[in-house]
């Protein structure tokens, strides 16, 4: 089972201290009972967004209680950077109980672009295998309550774009996913790129949008509404 150090990342300073403190916290809170720490998303992929993306952790524990949850939470309040946590008990480890996100981060551990950074090896001798297939039917599921919660967001935009775009970002990527496509993408450039060549769609600056002030720009919102018109009228 491969093992990746904490250092082993192109983290910036403050991102590599954040990830570094917060190991330091699971470890305080957890001790023994920690199976699994683990970097994943965008900064474990290295495909972060220095300011913008969040810090995601996933933690094996041996049994889930809210003591410890609110604890690993509370610690959370110390950090200029959002900590995203996922915590699972190791009999959902085990069943594969897992949501569509953490289902995304197990796929990638058995292709090889994720691997913990901590395993307590007398607790887990391998790694839940989870396939292209078993993704894309999570992803039928899943498909049509983030369309609804983007609809929502696009119908009043807010001045927060965030909620738009990660969820859109999250379409984007279980449209790659497809079957017929199995295109997998691990950052917004590459999902908006992607996108755009694979369904001749319009390519969309993304990354300009991102490093741009508070608000959602016109065309972005724009953008956003045509493609959720064509998903939803099944015009891709």
């Amino acid at each position: 089972m491969r093992i990746r150090s904490l250092s082993d990342y192109n983290l910036n300073p403050e991102y590599q201290r954040v990830l570094n403190g917060y190991f330091d916290d699971a470890v305080r809170i957890l001790g023994d009972r920690m199976i699994v720490f683990m970097l994943t998303s965008s900064c474990g992929l290295e495909k972060y967004i220095p300011g913008w993306s969040d810090i995601d952790i996933l933690i094996v524990a041996d049994k889930l209680d809210f003591a410890s949850l609110r604890e690993l939470h509370n610690a959370q309040a110390k950090y200029s950077i959002k900590i995203a946590l996922a915590l699972l008990s190791q009999h959902e480890f085990n069943e594969k109980m897992f949501d569509d996100k953490t289902n995304v981060v197990f796929y990638q551990v058995s292709e090889g672009l994720l691997a913990p950074n901590f395993v307590k090896k007398e607790a887990v001798t391998e790694f839940p295998n989870v396939t292209l297939r078993e993704i894309q039917e999570d992803d039928k599921c899943m498909m049509p309550m983030y369309l609804h919660k983007l609809r929502r967001a696009l119908y009043a935009p807010s001045d927060d774009k965030r909620i738009i775009l990660k969820t859109l970002y999250i379409v984007l990527k279980m449209c790659l996913r497809s079957e017929g496509h199995c295109i997998i993408a691990k950052s917004y450039s590459e999902a908006f790129d992607m996108f755009a060549s694979e369904f001749n769609e319009q390519k969309f600056d993304i990354m300009t949008e991102i490093v741009s002030g508070t608000y959602a720009s016109t065309e972005f919102i724009n953008y956003a509404r045509h493609i959720v018109e064509k998903i939803c009228n099944n015009q891709l």
